[in-house]
């Protein structure tokens, strides 16, 4: 095992560093991170000489290889990648070369790009806006939906027209109830991200409201944020939302924080490949040709290669049966 502690380059918050594994036929290795940062983020470059897959991984999810529940990255490289993965929590991670399906070694050489946060500057409002701003619109066809922060704005994110709103006093509330920075986090995205899947299955026929939250789920491990998905629907499923100043109505089947919804997530969250897998029906048809093409090239457990092809197919017209002529 290759033991790394990424140095600073410059500016002590950025990092940087470069490995080599290589992983024989039929085994895998791996290396591992240590002590990186809650709040910050690690870019991968990764380039190969050949198939092979790539994860990463906390210490409790590297323990179980190769039965991993919810790594942070796990992508089937050809050549070569590049990923932006967030830091959930501080400690030490591992990444795993894994060639147990090939029959000859794979060679993977990783640059990593490192960065940390100040403690009282972790990703402040305006920057995690235009953060979630790019990260959805570089990843799906929005059709013109603006994301927009309103004082006081109104109880929860809403779409009004082609403007999500999202209210600061919501913002404020939600800091307010929940201390812990990172369950706050991912209750605020959370709550964005129910309005973005509302209007998507907006066209659906009498959608049940657990499909909103399962979508809204999804999306939260499309963008890597399911430490955060995690933290605000266990604090949300251990109250009855009539005790939170967050969740409104209780009785409202579309309060994404209602205690049985928030139940509902934390149960599917369990097994993230499973519900990617549900929901890819909604996602795939939203992504746009670039993220489909890359689906396409390195197609994740999750994902239904006739399904890309398809949702590829709307774009361009490619054959379905192109994926096996390349």
């Amino acid at each position: 095992m290759t033991r790394l502690q990424i140095a600073a380059q410059g500016d002590h918050r950025e990092r940087s560093a470069a490995v080599r594994l290589v992983a024989p036929a039929n085994s895998w290795t791996g290396a591992e991170l240590r002590s990186l940062p809650c709040g910050g983020s690690i870019r991968i470059e990764a380039q190969s000489n050949g198939p092979v897959r790539l994860l990463m991984t906390d210490a409790d999810s590297y323990a179980s290889f190769p039965d991993v529940k919810a790594p942070l990255f796990d992508r089937r490289i050809e050549y070569s990648t590049i990923a932006e993965i967030s830091l959930p929590q501080s400690g030490d991670y591992y990444l795993i070369a894994d060639n147990r399906r090939g029959d000859s070694a794979r060679e993977v050489l990783l640059a990593l790009h490192g960065r940390s946060h100040d403690v009282h500057d972790v990703l402040p409002l305006t920057r995690q806006f235009e953060e979630l701003r790019r990260q959805m619109d570089s990843a799906f066809d929005l059709r013109g939906l603006d994301l927009q922060l309103a004082d006081p704005g109104p109880e929860l994110p809403a779409i009004t027209g082609r403007r999500l709103i999202v209210g600061r006093d919501f913002i404020r509330r939600v800091e307010a109830e929940l201390p812990d920075e990172r369950a706050a986090r991912g209750a605020i995205l959370f709550a964005i991200l129910h309005a973005v899947a509302a209007d998507w299955l907006v066209t659906e026929t009498a959608p049940e409201p657990a499909a909103t939250r399962h979508l809204a789920a999804a999306l939260m491990v499309l963008f890597n944020q399911i430490d955060g998905a995690r933290s605000q629907a266990a604090h949300f499923a251990e109250r009855l939302a009539t005790d939170s100043a967050v969740a409104p109505d209780k009785k409202d089947p579309t309060n994404p924080f209602a205690a049985a919804a928030a139940r509902s997530v934390l149960h599917r969250l369990k097994d993230p490949q499973t519900l990617l897998r549900d929901m890819q029906g909604f996602v795939l048809p939203r992504m746009r040709p670039e993220m489909l093409e890359q689906l396409r090239r390195q197609t994740p457990g999750w994902a239904d290669p006739q399904a890309v092809d398809a949702a590829l197919a709307r774009h361009f017209g490619t054959p379905s049966n192109d994926r096996n002529s390349k």
